[in-house]
This record gives structure tokens, sequence and C-alpha cells, in this order.
């Protein structure tokens, strides 16, 4: 893998900046984990931009900057990172590197939400709640957007779910079933999948968002997803 990231290979310095970050068959660096990731970014590597935007906005191997940050996010979701999409959204709304701007965040939340990403469905979601951002109250839309992001496992979602089912609100033609909710509580989804400014896979903490517009950060990997792959694994070893 040095070998490989010593000749510019991007993917290469991507993956070892990862092995630092984490501590992988490496001694944990965050200084050599944001120097190759630099690396990897110069060459456009969008997972590199969003990995080193995180780095940014925590202070870890880099001075915190979240100006720093906010360029990262943005020239990763320039390059179709879902993510860091979702990311910059966060910044907009909570004026974070960047001066606020509710009509930005939704237009970043829906550009990753109608690629089917969870937290930006969820974020855009309450968008169309609170008729945030230019958008008009549609709380139908809000809903549908509520029912995708909870069926991917995002913990907030369900919750304001349950909230919607409790308060019988029926929306006009849609309403939310408890039949829909009791199939998504049934899915173990659990509270530690928070949703706001996402960092890579394996971190373990998040960056904390205002939270005047509702947004807060991830905790990485959902229990609901560890669960499904050691349920995946367990098959895979009866075959």
């Amino acid at each position: 893998l040095e070998k490989a990231a010593a000749q510019r290979l991007a993917s290469a310095q991507h993956k070892l900046g990862v092995a630092y970050e984490n501590g992988r068959g490496v001694v944990q660096d965050f200084e050599q984990a944001s120097r190759w990731y630099q690396k990897a970014a110069d060459q456009g590597d969008a997972s590199a931009l969003l990995n080193l935007g995180f780095l940014f906005e925590r202070g870890q191997g880099v001075p915190q900057d979240d100006k720093q940050a906010f360029l990262c996010y943005k020239k990763s979701a320039s390059g179709g990172n879902l993510k860091a999409q979702s990311n910059l959204g966060v910044m907009y709304a909570n004026g974070k590197g960047v001066e606020p701007s509710l009509t930005e965040a939704a237009a970043w939340f829906r550009r990753a939400a109608d690629q089917g990403h969870a937290n930006a469905r969820c974020h855009l979601a309450m968008f169309y709640e609170k008729g945030l951002g230019g958008l008009k109250k549609k709380q139908a839309r809000a809903i549908e957007l509520y029912q995708l992001a909870a069926g991917q496992g995002v913990e907030p979602a369900r919750q304001k779910l349950a909230e919607l089912r409790s308060e019988q609100k029926a929306l006009g033609n849609f309403k939310v079933s408890s039949t829909s909710l009791d199939e998504l509580e049934g899915n173990g989804l659990t509270d530690d999948n928070e949703y706001g400014v996402e960092q890579p896979d394996d971190w373990a903490t998040g960056a904390p968002s205002n939270p005047s517009h509702g947004l807060r950060a991830t905790t990485g990997e959902s229990a609901a997803s560890k669960r499904r792959k050691s349920q995946s694994k367990k098959k895979g070893s009866r075959k």
C-alpha cells in the first residue's frame, strides 16, 4: 500500500490515510492521515476530500478550520460524494465555514436525497415539514422522506414517524400507518444512528452542529447495519 501511495496512486493514498486515521497496521497518527488524505485530495479523490474535511472540522492532525472543512466538502460534493453533499447542506444550514443559507442547504440535501442518501432524506424531510430553505410546506412529502430514511436506519426519522402517529396526524390522504411503523421498529433500528455531519464509516465520533436546526452529528455505522452484516456472515458460514 505504501509503495502504491508513494507512486501517487490516489486510491492507495486515501487508503493509507484511513489506515493511519484508524491505526490499522500502523500506529494511529492523525497528522499522517491528513498528509495522505491531502495527497489524494490534491488529485481530486472525492473520498479523501470528505475525510480531510472532517479532520479540519474536528481539528485532528490539522488546525481546526471550518472554512477548510467547508471547501473540502464542497469539492468532494462536486465530485459526486453523497456524504459530502449532505455534509455541505449541514454546513450551510449551520453557517459553519460559510455564510448560513437554508436555500443552499435545501439544494444540497435534495441533491443527495434524490440519489438515495438516508441522512439527506431526513434533513430534507425536516425542511419540507417546516417550510425551510424556500421550500413550501409539504407534510405528505416530509412523511414520505421520513419513512424512506427510517427504512434505511436513521433513528430520528423513525422517532419522527412515531411522534406523528402518536399525535394522530392525518395529512390529506396521506397517513402514517401503525403497520409501517411496526415493521420499521422490527428491523432492528436503534437510537445510535443520529443524523447530521457524516464522517468516514469507521470514525467513532461526530462533530456537533448547531442544534437550532435540529442537525446533529452521526456516530458512525449504525448498530442495525452492524447486526445486518453479522447476520449475513452467520448465514454465509452455514453454507
